[in-house]
């Protein structure tokens, strides 16, 4: 059984799953070299098909991220002044009621329902006149992480725990994981997300929200959190009494503008450290009320969505009581849910089916040494063959050359994993400022 697994809005890409194995996949920022590609995934299914010699015809299921909220019309990430949608939704009260209550997301999804059902049959269509037969299935974006962390890893029983900036209208879902079957715990609305505020703070400290909070992980480190944090939680901060995190600063524009002019007199690493303390805060209290609500024994904690991406937040998590074991999907953001569609598609109906061994995040297409060398030579550039090309490396990591290695499959994720890796010695201090600025 084939399956393949696309995803449309932010970081667009597909996964090819057969048999419950994932043999393809790839995100359509590689191809198109647009950082975080939005937008359908054209080039992403013409590598799939290319690469593996098939055509739509041999897929059985299209399994697509996105069952009740369309890409285009998803609660986005606009901050300018001239959204004034928001800003007068924000002024009268009511983005809290639309983002932040059920019956406001219910109402939200009813009004979107037209442009849903317009965009679903779009993507219909496309797959159908290429020469696709089978199967559509549209599956909830929540789902789709969840079932990415899940059905890749080998335990059976665990909580399947997500964690992002919104999806479908939420920014966490919680998921019992037993004996290869998913059933939905808990849901907390989009307003409430604490990946926002870790996003704010990105916009207000010079960086572009929900690309660059890494940067704002590596400031925290030098950072003092103690005048900082308490101005955050005033906004932000899990509530006990209902297990749940609360927002109480506002969205989007207004929550901008609070912040700013409460942490104007702090340095960026010290705003950085504290919402770097908040997140891991609020959210190991969060996961550790909703492990011990649904279970009276340690559990495996499956975790998927950007927030997740957090290294320093997934250690705290690890250390709680309740947690017998985290695993983390490699490509935990919004760029891996193709695969977890995929994987959820198949799995839901063979649930019992053996789960294959995931220990790479190679997936994509393998260049032969004679591609490889048209390449080169097509390119007008110089080059030698080595006999020992990893010594060759080193030494001109150690003259201060910057080098740039390219081997074997393309990985699989956010991460550099060496087969494409920009590397240079980390002893010159000045190497943020000139190496960004040549990229």
């Amino acid at each position: 059984m084939k399956v393949l697994g696309v995803n449309i809005g932010h970081d667009s890409g597909v996964t090819l799953v057969e048999d419950g194995k994932i043999v393809f996949a790839i995100n359509e920022e590689r191809l198109s070299r647009k950082k975080l590609h939005h937008g359908f995934p054209y080039l992403s299914i013409e590598g799939v098909l290319k690469t593996l010699s098939i055509s739509l015809k041999e897929i059985d299921v299209v399994a697509i991220e996105g069952k009740s909220v369309t890409p285009q019309d998803e609660i986005g990430f606009e901050l300018e002044d001239s959204d004034w949608k928001k800003l007068w939704l924000e002024r009268l009260g009511l983005t809290k009621f639309f983002l932040g209550t059920e019956l406001g997301l219910s109402f939200v999804r009813l009004l979107l329902k037209p442009s849903v059902k317009r965009k679903h049959n779009e993507i219909k269509k496309f797959f159908i006149e290429k020469g696709f037969e089978g199967n559509f299935e549209f599956i909830d974006h929540h789902l789709c992480h969840a079932a990415s962390a899940y059905y890749t890893q080998k335990e059976n029983n665990g909580i399947a725990i997500t964690l992002d900036a919104s999806g479908e209208g939420y920014c966490s879902r919680i998921y019992k994981c037993e004996d290869g079957k998913m059933k939905l715990l808990n849901s907390l609305p989009c307003y409430h997300s604490p990946a926002y505020y870790y996003a704010y703070i990105t916009k207000i400290a010079g960086f572009t929200p929900l690309r660059h909070e890494g940067k704002i992980t590596g400031l925290a480190a030098f950072g003092n959190s103690k005048e900082t944090l308490p101005i955050l939680k005033q906004m932000i901060d899990f509530d006990a009494t209902n297990g749940q995190i609360k927002n109480s600063g506002g969205y989007h524009i207004k929550a901008i503008k609070t912040l700013k002019k409460k942490l104007q007199k702090f340095s960026r690493e010290d705003i950085s450290a504290g919402v770097q303390d908040l997140v891991e805060d609020i959210v190991a209290k969060y996961v550790a009320h909703q492990i011990k609500k649904y279970s009276n024994q340690k559990e495996n904690a499956f975790l998927a969505g950007g927030l997740f991406a957090n290294v320093k937040l997934n250690q705290r998590i690890k250390e709680l009581d309740c947690v017998k074991n985290i695993y983390i999907f490699p490509n935990m953001g919004d760029g891996g849910v193709n695969a977890g569609a995929a994987l959820y598609s198949f799995f839901s109906k063979n649930n019992s089916a053996k789960r294959h061994d995931f220990n790479s995040v190679y997936f994509a297409k393998k260049y032969t040494s004679d591609e490889i060398k048209e390449a080169v030579e097509n390119s007008g550039l110089s080059f030698t063959f080595s006999e020992n090309i990893a010594e060759k490396n080193i030494k001109k990591i150690i003259s201060k050359k910057v080098v740039g290695r390219y081997n074997g499959a393309m990985e699989y994720g956010p991460r550099a994993l060496c087969n494409r890796s920009i590397i240079y010695g980390a002893s010159d201090k000045s190497v943020n400022q000139w190496l960004n600025n040549r990229l």
